[in-house]
């Protein structure tokens, strides 16, 4: 039997308000990876069906004042992140949603590269949007990700975990010209992180949403 969380409330250092927002995450078109147990495709693959972050589809354009940007500290490595668990998996999976929203917040792209693969479509594509954003002066504001539950489950390749993430992701700014924005609307979602730990260290494989149906997360 695979072992897996029992829908684990995100504790401690994970708990509440995350530093940043998975804001392209909001703007996907849902994909169903379906059931890890049947799943075609090889474990920790990029997931068929998965969408890169968009900056324009679905958001409202808006004029006035441009947002003030506070400061934002890279976020801490989990205390755990040397080990190999499934609960250092969603440790791991909670780091990696800080680290994008503090991409997409600072246009620092040196802590979300040290941890993606290059196979990771989702990651280089998030990397691609973001650079592209500040190399024309544009950046992002507001917004976060409140974590609610989290559950992971081992995939049939040893050392490679699927973390699934119930979170809600409120609304976020992004200036792409002086006094013109684009907002997102906030909404629930749940984002499946695949991490494969090799060489003590872990990887991110893939990122997508998941329909609910389709999840780790008990909807009971």
């Amino acid at each position: 039997m695979t072992p897996k969380t029992r829908n684990s409330p995100i504790t401690g250092a994970a708990r509440g308000t995350l530093s940043a927002l998975l804001l392209g995450l909001l703007l996907l078109t849902a994909c169903t990876p379906g059931d890890p147990a049947q799943r075609s495709s090889a474990p920790g693959s990029p997931t068929a069906g998965s969408r890169a972050p968009q900056t324009t589809a679905g958001a409202s354009t808006s004029t006035g004042a441009p947002t003030a940007r506070p400061e934002i500290a890279v976020p801490e490595r989990p205390a755990s992140m040397g080990s190999n668990s499934i609960q250092t998996a969603i440790d791991v999976a909670v780091h990696v949603t800080e680290l994008y929203g503090y991409s997409w917040h600072t246009g620092d792209l040196g802590p979300w590269d040290a941890i993606v693969a290059e196979e990771c479509e989702f990651c280089v594509v998030l990397r691609e949007e973001v650079a592209d954003l500040y190399a024309n002066g544009g950046y992002a504001t507001d917004g976060e990700i409140v974590g609610r539950y989290a559950e992971a489950a081992l995939a049939d390749t040893p050392d490679t975990y699927w973390v699934d993430l119930d979170v809600v992701v409120r609304s976020r700014m992004v200036f792409t010209q002086p006094n013109t924005a684009g907002a997102t609307d906030p909404a629930e979602r749940i984002i499946r992180v695949t991490l494969d730990w090799a060489d003590g260290d872990w990887l991110v494989l893939d990122i997508a949403e998941v329909a609910p149906e389709h999840s780790l997360i008990d909807q009971d």
